[in-house]
């Protein structure tokens, strides 16, 4: 038993799925620069000053697969969850938690208007 399916305009489809992936791609990669940005300013208004090291050391980087945000300052790790003898100041989490709902949204509408834009989606 065989069944035979044809479907018209396979090329066209094709043709828009491979260009989707660039576009989806580049407007992904906007979108979660834009988070990143957004999430180094949060976490530098959120940091205890001090010396202004930790503030300074907050900063974002292009990787492989996307964007990193990261405090480089050695002392970070203590602010953030504390010691035996100091209290715990999270400023990066919280800077997360903050912006969580709108980052999720932001690249859902970036993936959503590339698709669009691709001529796939609605």
């Amino acid at each position: 038993m065989s069944v035979r399916i044809r479907v018209k305009g396979v090329k066209g489809l094709g043709r828009a799925f491979r260009n989707a992936t660039g576009m989806v791609s580049e407007k992904i990669d906007k979108a979660v620069e834009k988070n990143a940005t957004e999430m180094v300013g949060t976490a530098k208004a959120l940091v205890p000053e001090n010396t202004g090291a930790l503030k300074e050391s907050i900063g974002k980087e292009k990787v492989t697969n996307g964007w990193k945000v990261e405090a480089t300052d050695e002392a970070a790790p203590y602010v953030e969850f504390g010691t035996r003898k100091m209290d715990p100041q999270p400023f990066f989490f919280p800077a997360y938690r903050l912006n969580k709902k709108r980052f999720n949204g932001r690249v859902k509408r970036a993936a959503k208007a590339a698709i669009k834009e691709a001529g796939i989606g609605k």
